[in-house]
């Protein structure tokens, strides 16, 4: 069972991120893993090398490969801990266009399960000299030795365009968002799944939905509009449903059923979801979701204080 404090301090911290406490935004970041600790069916074996080499193919397609020739023509080797794959940044690479089958470049993040961050730069070719990825570590934190704010920017960059001036606020939207759309682990039939993900395997991760259905369950409790108000609550609404982050039909329900009691209330809620369940996500980038709380003067600070008092009230 994830903790609501978690929970909390993800939802809240991505709306008042800015002009926020390093003290707050530090919790924010963190709590996050505290999620994953929790669940740990996601993990697998993080990819180092995948190498094929075209005789390997060749011999293969002939069954003529023997073990001894199976080693030599392609390796696998993976880092030592397992790892959660919590943000995906290849892209095709430039330069050398139809002269590949493809060509990748990219960084990838994983979270390991002794805690550790590795950040990895991703390269792959394939082409006539068979398939080759090689995923080399670059950086790495220990999550519960993170401390500052510079920490958490480093790990944060990957997620904002290089073209683009880096903005905290829009990072950890697009870190939540990251975390809603892991990858469920499976059998790699082929060389190609260590570095793509067709169809038939792009499934999301238990972890992944549950997720989503316990910060949509949050989001909407009477707990929640009662301690934060119900403006908070609609711009909670609002960036999830602008994340992508769309809630299941259970939740909806639940949510009826369990804050409305007439007619009358029932369709002030529906008109609440309607309100406040945007939809425009039109282009793949995500552009920064910014709050509109008229006249409450509230900020980050503010927030931080009110979230652990609203912890203490209700769930110590």
């Amino acid at each position: 069972m994830f903790q609501i404090i978690d929970l909390e301090y993800l939802l809240i911290g991505c709306l008042f991120s800015k002009d926020s406490s390093n003290e707050f935004l530090i919790e924010t970041f963190k709590s996050a893993f505290k999620l994953l600790d929790v669940k740990q069916d996601s993990f697998e074996k993080v990819p180092y090398i995948i190498y094929a080499s075209k005789e390997y193919f060749e011999h293969n397609s002939k069954q003529k490969i023997n073990k001894r020739d199976n080693h030599s023509q392609s390796e696998i080797s993976f880092y030592e801990d397992e790892g959660i794959m919590i943000y995906d940044g290849i892209y095709a690479s430039a330069f050398g266009e139809m002269k590949y089958v493809y060509r990748s470049k990219g960084m990838r993040i994983y979270y390991c399960k002794d805690g550790e961050l590795k950040i990895l730069t991703s390269h792959s070719t394939i082409d006539n000299e068979g398939f080759q990825l090689c995923q080399e570590l670059v950086n790495s934190f220990m999550v519960k030795d993170i401390n500052s704010i510079d920490q958490i920017i480093e790990i944060l960059h990957v997620y904002i365009d290089a073209n683009q001036e880096f903005n905290i606020q829009l990072a950890l939207q697009k870190f939540l968002k990251s975390l809603t759309h892991i990858v469920k682990p499976f059998k790699k039939a082929y060389f190609i799944e260590y570095l793509l993900f067709p169809p038939d395997v792009h499934y999301p991760s238990d972890f992944s939905l549950k997720l989503k259905d316990e910060l949509w369950t949050l989001a909407l409790s009477s707990k929640f509009k009662e301690h934060w108000d119900i403006n908070i609550q609609n711009e909670v609404i609002s960036l999830l449903s602008h994340l992508g982050i769309n809630p299941n039909y259970n939740v909806i329900i639940n949510f009826l059923k369990n804050t409305a009691t007439s007619n009358t209330e029932i369709l002030e809620k529906i008109e609440q979801l309607e309100n406040n369940l945007v939809n425009i996500i039109e282009k793949e980038n995500i552009i920064e979701f910014k709050p509109n709380i008229g006249g409450l003067g509230f900020n980050g600070n503010e927030a931080f204080r009110r979230l652990q008092n609203f912890y203490k009230k209700y769930f110590l």
